[in-house]
């Protein structure tokens, strides 16, 4: 244990070189003589001046080996083993959708996110489906491959199969059923399913995961609600032609495409969830009205501005979205949900930067035995206690 510790206090003080913000002075003063009067103001300079590094600085992942990769991209897991009988009860798939890229000073910043995210969360007992949208650029596409190909635990959909993602169409869930479908062929059987996207992160160390998922005791987190649904979609088509009608035993419940699931759950439908009718395993028999409290959203948090999920805004709003940013992680360094939606490296890359040392310092203290998370928030939640199925 003190090797190991040894080992990630190394690694540890290697980032907060790289990474951190130093203050201003005689040997590193603001630009133009100006004066500073708060953080905010420093953390928007080095921002500009961040954004101004070269492509290869940005993402050193298409130029890399897989030795090297593998040697000096100092993915948490080298220095971390975690309990090798806890790992193997908790095996759990990431079915990742990465978006297409976006761009910043002609920076690939999607495939530079979507590495920081993989640097903190892989794990070699886990298992992880890639989707990258069929209408990204080959640059995009090479840099994800480059890295999947170091680990043999890390699948990307090829490109003949991936789908050109549209948003308010079926494309936006068929790169997760893709997925799911070759999770589900794999030998290893896993226990619980998460799906991401490159542009979030992480609010809970891995080994804190694996607790939170041990406490659902088999039960399904999945948005839902019938109060705020849309119903008019549930009963005609786009052309506004009566639809066939649906099996009245279910109800239409409207959520999210997130979801934190275990293996005998078949999809991710949040009507699927919320009708206990089905039997199916981990599905919810409550009220299906998720709230900020009792019932909520374990997997992750996202600000959209409106009951239930109606939280301050540091950062800026995109179609209702909140872009976190560093003033808003006070607010994210206590949230009890799994991941936290949205970040853009492009915008304020201190606040990512500052969340993955957060979670380093976790993995840290835990390593150390200074840190215990209290499960008795997840253990009391109402999908935990009223839940179809048995515990895994």
């Amino acid at each position: 244990m003190k090797r190991q510790l040894l080992k990630f206090a190394e690694m540890y003080n290697f980032r907060r070189k790289k990474f951190q913000l130093k203050p201003f002075s005689n040997k590193n003063p603001p630009p133009n003589g100006s004066s500073y009067d708060s953080h905010i103001e420093k953390v928007k300079f080095y921002t500009r001046k961040y954004l101004s590094n070269t492509p290869e600085k940005i993402l050193p992942s298409l130029k890399k080996s897989t030795q090297n990769y593998k040697d000096n991209k100092h993915l948490i897991d080298n220095h971390v083993t975690f309990n090798e009988n806890s790992s193997i009860l908790t095996k759990i798939p990431y079915s990742t959708v990465v978006l297409p890229e976006y761009k910043a000073l002609g920076v690939d910043c999607n495939a530079a996110q979507f590495e920081y995210l993989l640097k903190t969360i892989y794990r070699p007992h886990n298992q992880y489906c890639i989707h990258v949208d069929k209408k990204s650029k080959q640059p995009f596409w090479s840099a994800i491959l480059n890295i999947a190909k170091c680990f043999d635990n890390i699948e990307v959909i090829d490109e003949k199969e991936a789908v050109d993602v549209k948003w308010g169409f079926y494309s936006v869930l068929e790169p997760e059923i893709i997925c799911m479908k070759n999770l589900w062929k794999r030998k290893t059987k896993w226990k619980y399913l998460i799906n991401l996207t490159a542009q979030e992160f992480p609010l809970q160390t891995m080994q804190d995961l694996i607790k939170i998922l041990k406490s659902l005791k088999g039960a399904n987190s999945l948005e839902g609600t019938v109060a705020r649904r849309n119903v008019e979609r549930t009963e005609k088509d786009i052309n506004m032609k009566p639809k066939i009608p649906f099996n009245k035993g279910i109800t239409i419940a409207k959520g999210a495409v997130y979801l934190v699931v275990q293996r005998g759950f078949e999809t991710y439908f949040p009507s699927l969830n919320h009708s206990p009718q089905l039997h199916i395993p981990g599905s919810y028999t409550g009220n299906p009205e998720t709230d900020p409290v009792t019932y909520l959203f374990i997997g992750r948090f996202k600000n959209w501005g409106g009951y239930p999920f109606d939280y301050p805004c540091a950062g800026k709003r995109v179609r209702g979205i909140c872009i976190l940013s560093i003033g808003d992680l006070s607010l994210l360094a206590n949230r009890k949900e799994l991941f936290a939606n949205k970040f853009h490296l492009d915008y304020q890359p201190f606040a990512l930067q500052c969340m993955r040392e957060l979670i380093y310092n976790r993995t840290r203290d835990e390593l150390a035995g200074k840190r215990e998370i209290d499960l008795s928030y997840y253990e009391n939640l109402k999908m935990v206690k009223y839940h179809i199925g048995s515990s895994l």
